[in-house]
């Protein structure tokens, strides 16, 4: 709502440098704030590359006109908008495709920072190896023509499949604040 933008604002205004710009570590404390005071867990792994995605012009910062655009994509856009966003977080060298070790990258670095907010518990020895070996039949699954890549109409595709581990793990980022309608996409999630 337009409401919920102009708080999300605000708050990204308090931790602003005085240009207006948030670095990453601001970026990244707004955030967790904005979260945390919605009751929401800060550790979604769709935050973890949010300020390179946010920082469109590469420039070290997220200005206003970066944050809105951002943001109106992440928490007022389609289905179609959120999952390539999701993508494009995915795709880290932003060449159009997400390849296994994109992939494996990606979750690696997640778990790294899960274990960093919760305090470096201990892990049961080859706990990375069944990540990695759920997140390979992860990748297997969604590289529909077995080019050893996932371009997005497949992952598209893999994303709106109820049943697929994508799909599985992703809907609640996708259809967060969706209202109803008569689209199709609407009703798979």
């Amino acid at each position: 709502s337009p409401e919920t933008l102009k708080s999300l604002f605000l708050k990204f205004k308090q931790h602003a440098d005085s240009s207006g710009c948030l670095k990453r570590e601001q970026f990244e404390e707004s955030i967790q704030q904005i979260l945390r005071d919605d009751g929401l867990e800060t550790e979604y792994p769709v935050f973890i590359r949010l300020f390179e995605v946010f920082d469109v012009d590469k420039s070290g910062t997220v200005d206003f006109t970066e944050l809105a655009s951002g943001l109106s994509t992440f928490l007022l856009g389609s289905k179609e908008e959120r999952i390539k966003l999701v993508f494009s977080q995915f795709d880290v060298d932003n060449d159009g495709k997400v390849s296994r070790e994109e992939l494996l990258e990606y979750f690696q670095k997640y778990f790294i920072a899960k274990r960093k907010l919760k305090g470096f518990q201990k892990k049961k020895k080859g706990w990375w190896q069944g990540v990695k070996n759920h997140l390979d039949v992860t990748f297997d699954a969604a590289d529909f023509d077995n080019n050893g890549y996932i371009n997005y109409d497949e992952f598209m595709k893999a994303m709106l499949n109820p049943n697929h581990p994508l799909g599985m793990k992703f809907s609640v980022y996708i259809s967060a604040n969706e209202e109803e309608d008569d689209d199709d996409m609407d009703t798979i999630f």
